[in-house]
């Protein structure tokens, strides 16, 4: 079947504005940080209900819930699943976090952008599916194959780790690969991370490590006689960044990219005892991981790297262990989706668009894995103060005139994809 171009228009025609920003403000004003995104779940079903699709709630475990609408196919079509997540990176509560884009109270700027925390990554793609969704069913399309639209928990990247346990922490991903077991069938997938339109067929991997040293007990009085753990843990932490980090970087480039590596946090010590030399000092660091690398080859690279530092000195009493790791993912360029996203981009705005891979992680590696292959392309992503990526400053905020261009490039893609039959008859 291919939808024939008066029913497209009408489609495209039927694509409101006010119901987008209605329906992303409305997303944003439901606060929904990772392991807390129940009432937002809700929401988006009894919202998808009135939009015309069949939606339902999935239980992930502790309260917490994936939304789930089907625009039903006719049959033997090929069946899309357009994924975002709902839990937000950012509770609203944050007190170092100033800028309006953090806050779970939406609002708009300059009749054109939606601040909020999650009208970036990515409630507003989630409005874009469902109006694009709604749209076509008005539209009277019914096409052969499923549309699955699906609001996941717990994606942002989060991980337990010492006494950080529980729901707060128990992202990475754990929404998706819910659906993925529990009766998900589809074909492919479109993940409406904030590209800024770019079509993203692949990207970069995550492993979080934890360098643990330890110390001797002492009292500051006989500190001489001590071994300090804070000390030893610099000799780490030096060489990380002064031998390991760039060369791992150019060794593991991919497609001209190289793979970030941050140390984001070191805990050591008692500060409410400091007169007591530290026995323990532990530092975090987040390594990219590109698609051609697996997980075990970087472990086998810091066993290595550990073992020199011993050698190196002895009294270097120290361990790492993985306790997040996830693959990067790739797909190839000319994959059927890839194609699809790639020509309604260019079918919305006369040119064709960017494509590349980025530096963050996406629940694409879930579904890649399942063999649902998935594209990122994202309608957010573009900052009022210039440029594209994030602003630490103003937090997140999102385009309402790229949110109503995407959400075109969303409904024009479903078309194409949902309107072909299974095995292209």
């Amino acid at each position: 079947m291919s939808v024939d171009a008066a029913a497209t228009e009408r489609v495209l025609a039927g694509i409101d504005r006010d119901r987008l920003v209605e329906l992303t403000s409305a997303m944003v004003n439901i606060p929904s940080p990772t392991g807390h995104e129940a009432d937002v779940a809700r929401y988006l079903v009894d919202y998808m209900r009135e939009a015309g699709l069949k939606a339902h709630l999935q239980d992930i475990g502790e309260g917490r819930f994936n939304a789930i609408g089907v625009l039903p196919g006719s049959g033997k079509g090929v069946n899309l699943l357009l994924n975002g997540h709902i839990d937000t990176s950012y509770s609203g509560k944050e007190t170092v976090l100033t800028g309006g884009g953090y806050k779970t109270k939406s609002y708009i700027v300059e009749n054109e952008w939606i601040y909020g925390a999650g009208s970036n990554n990515m409630k507003s793609a989630i409005a874009g599916y469902i109006e694009a969704a709604r749209a076509i069913k008005a539209a009277g399309v019914t096409l052969p194959g499923d549309v699955v639209i699906a609001g996941v928990s717990g994606e942002i990247e989060t991980g337990p780790v010492d006494e950080f346990q529980g729901c707060d922490y128990a992202g990475h991903g754990i929404g998706t690969i819910q659906l993925l077991r529990h009766g998900l069938a589809v074909d492919c997938a479109i993940i409406g991370e904030p590209t800024g339109f770019q079509v993203t067929p692949w990207h970069f991997g995550t492993v979080w490590v934890a360098f643990r040293t330890k110390g001797t007990m002492s009292h500051i009085a006989w500190m001489d006689k001590a071994v300090n753990a804070i000390d030893k843990s610099m000799i780490i932490y030096e060489a990380l960044k002064n031998e390991w980090i760039e060369p791992y970087r150019k060794r593991n480039a991919y497609e001209g990219m190289l793979p970030n590596v941050s140390i984001s946090a070191i805990r050591g010590g008692w500060p409410w005892r400091v007169s007591r030399v530290p026995v323990f000092c532990d530092i975090f660091m987040d390594v990219r991981l590109s698609p051609a690398m697996t997980v075990v080859e970087l472990h086998e690279e810091l066993a290595r790297f550990l073992a020199d530092l011993k050698r190196r000195d002895p009294s270097l009493d120290a361990e790492f262990e993985f306790y997040s790791a996830g693959p990067g993912t790739a797909i190839a360029a000319d994959s059927p989706v890839v194609k699809a996203v790639t020509a309604a981009h260019t079918q919305v705005f006369g040119r064709v668009p960017a494509t590349g891979g980025v530096n963050y992680y996406s629940d694409a590696v879930h579904l890649n894995r399942y063999d649902v292959p998935t594209v990122n392309y994202g309608l957010s992503g573009r900052l009022r103060t210039g440029g594209d990526g994030f602003d630490p400053a103003e937090g997140e905020h999102t385009s309402i005139s790229d949110l109503v261009a995407g959400t075109k490039v969303y409904a024009l893609a479903t078309l194409d994809i949902a309107g072909q039959r299974r095995g292209g008859g």
